[in-house]
């Protein structure tokens, strides 16, 4: 049984990545977002990673560094840390754009433990300061509906 729902914590991202890409997810206007389909160059993400400390609002560096990290994060700690922030801080400041409700912004009870847990609380928090909102009661469900599958 644990090994069946490990298997599915591994295959569930990947087949989301591969038949789910971010380019076709997002908007005619977004889809500059997330021209990269998961191929950045180490330098690549560093330079994003730097435009996004220079301006945290930067959505656009923040979904393709997402994008990067969505199947790499299940090989490396740091890699998994670095999404998780990001997903934590879109939650926090942008509850109702486009990539907040995507599987690229989900968290793995499993795998994230408390990170998901917090995120599962400013989830909550979003959904009460943004009740009549719903584009962020979407996303919000979204991000509880991937786990509940």
């Amino acid at each position: 049984m644990i090994r069946k729902i490990l298997i599915l914590i591994i295959l569930v991202p990947i087949a989301l990545f591969l038949f789910f890409p971010i380019s076709q997810a997002l908007s005619q206007n977004d889809n500059c977002l997330a021209m990269n389909k998961g191929e950045l160059s180490k330098e690549d993400v560093k330079i994003l990673e730097g435009k996004v400390a220079t301006d945290p609002e930067d959505l656009s560096s923040r979904t393709q560094l997402l994008e990067y990290y969505f199947v790499k994060s299940f090989g490396s700690d740091a890699i998994r840390k670095a999404r998780q922030g990001h997903i934590l801080w879109i939650i926090q400041n942008r509850p109702n754009s486009e990539i907040a409700g995507l599987p690229y912004a989900s968290l793995v009870p499993g795998l994230d433990e408390e990170v998901y847990l917090e995120a599962k609380v400013l989830w909550l928090k979003q959904v009460e300061v943004h009740e009549k909102n719903a584009v962020v009661l979407g996303n919000a469900a979204n991000f509880f509906f991937v786990m509940c599958q």
